[in-house]
């Protein structure tokens, strides 16, 4: 049967076994040294104190399974309520990864804002132990970390609506471990030191933005990866990067939006070799190839798409409302570019910024 906690720091009277939110414990870690098992929920209140501020990584010791269920650890308001707002954890200074799965299995994670882990080579959300598969992350926020946000051997998992900015390396993914066959669903990924979405391995991204980022938009794509009606915009170097593996499994890229890679040489879609099935695409402002590759093995099926830097679709200084949209992170509204003959390009409906 499953057990319900509740985690607030203005908690009147912290007593085991935190099963109300009068009770409720001031720490996280300290229904985590529990530990919970599957199917059990952990409810965190973001009240005055908003979240915690901790000197040690959260380290799980114990995970769900396949046949019983996830371990939930849901963010809530002030009463109690689960309306989508986060609860905050933050690092200080301490240089520590914020969560650390150590590899076990089917943690779901909703509505929680890791930040500021300080110094060093740490993450936000991480495992450094193992892999930890099966994992869901829904609303889920990583801000200001030392490393990557979303990292490290969390693989088979999750990501929807999460947000990763702000980042000292990539938002999502990083190569240290697999990042194996993870599904992104309207994830948001800007303004990282490196990356936007790194390391994906049988990825599949669907309705993401990767923006502003100090490297390639989504970058190390390997063995048979799927992105559809995404915007990769506006970072330092190439739009998209497939990994020249030669593994002979079709990648697909269908129905987004590759523009403003305008650094010298930088390609909109970089197939380094790989096999890649993409139509239905608009490019714009690349400085160097829509669709290129580090070799002149690239396959692709082109559907109605421009594949040269003179197709119609190739525009440039006709992206105003798009750049608003980018600067003010908000692509819940319409745009309109004047002059755009294209009749392809319509508004992003995402409910969240």
């Amino acid at each position: 049967m499953a057990t319900t906690y509740w985690v607030d720091a203005d908690s009147p009277s912290q007593a085991a076994p935190y099963d109300t939110q009068a009770k409720a414990a001031h720490t996280l870690a300290t229904i985590l040294a529990i530990p919970p098992a599957a199917t059990d929920i952990i409810y965190c209140c973001a009240g005055a104190s908003v979240g915690e501020t901790i000197g040690a990584a959260l380290a799980c010791a114990s995970g769900g399974t396949n046949a019983t269920g996830h371990i939930r650890i849901i963010g809530c308001n002030s009463s109690g309520t689960v309306d989508g707002t986060r609860y905050k954890i933050d690092g200080g200074a301490a240089g520590i990864n914020i969560f650390d799965f150590a590899g076990y299995d089917f943690w779901w994670l909703e509505n929680i804002q890791v930040q500021n882990t300080g110094a060093g080579t740490k993450h936000g959300f991480c495992t450094t132990t193992g892999t930890a598969s099966g994992c869901v992350f829904i609303n889920c926020c990583a801000t200001g970390c030392a490393k990557a946000g979303f990292a490290h051997n969390i693989a088979y998992s999750l990501f929807y609506r999460c947000v990763a900015y702000s980042n000292s390396a990539s938002g999502f993914g990083y190569g240290d471990g697999a990042q194996v066959n993870n599904s992104y669903v309207l994830c948001s990924s800007h303004d990282n030191t490196l990356h936007g979405f790194y390391y994906c391995t049988y990825a599949s991204i669907y309705g993401c933005i990767s923006h502003g980022n100090t490297d390639d938009g989504i970058s190390a794509l390997s063995l048979g990866s799927r992105i559809f009606n995404s915007v990769i915009d506006n970072n330092t170097d190439d739009g998209i990067v497939y990994t020249a593996a030669t593994d002979l499994m079709f990648h697909v890229l269908f129905g987004s939006r590759i523009t403003n890679h305008s650094t010298a040489g930088s390609i909109a879609v970089n197939c380094a070799g790989e096999p890649v099935i993409t139509g239905h695409c608009y490019y714009e402002n690349n400085d160097g190839a829509n669709v290129g590759g580090t070799t002149t093995f690239h396959f692709v099926l082109p559907l109605e798409d421009a594949v040269t830097t003179s197709d119609l679709e190739d525009l440039s200084n006709t992206n105003q409302g798009y750049a608003a949209a980018i600067a003010s992170h908000n692509f819940a509204t319409g745009y309109t570019d004047a002059g755009d003959p294209d009749l392809r390009r319509v508004a992003i409906t995402i409910p969240w910024t």
